[in-house]
């Protein structure tokens, strides 16, 4: 499933969001890519080689740090951004 992008996420700067934008595009490929297999003997030769696990790992962490990078970190300085100019 495709993550979408939710005007919530918005910080109100053009470029800082166009940028999380993209992220999420990638991040939703990444994760619409992970395990994908054809057949059974592909779904087992991936796992004996961990890379089933390790895209699911990474995926996970993106998207958790994409959670928190934009309604932790970036939320905070959408009120300096936007008294300087920025939007």
């Amino acid at each position: 499933m495709p993550l979408l992008w939710n005007d919530d996420f918005s910080i109100g700067v053009k470029i800082i969001d166009k940028q999380h934008k993209q992220f999420l595009s990638v991040l939703s490929k990444l994760i619409d890519s992970v395990g994908k297999p054809e057949s059974d003997e592909e779904i087992e030769q991936e796992y004996k080689e961990d890379k089933i696990t390790s895209s699911f790992n990474l995926a996970d962490f993106l998207e958790e740090w994409l959670g928190i990078h934009l309604n932790g970190m970036d939320k905070k300085y959408v009120k300096c951004f936007h008294e300087h100019g920025l939007f």
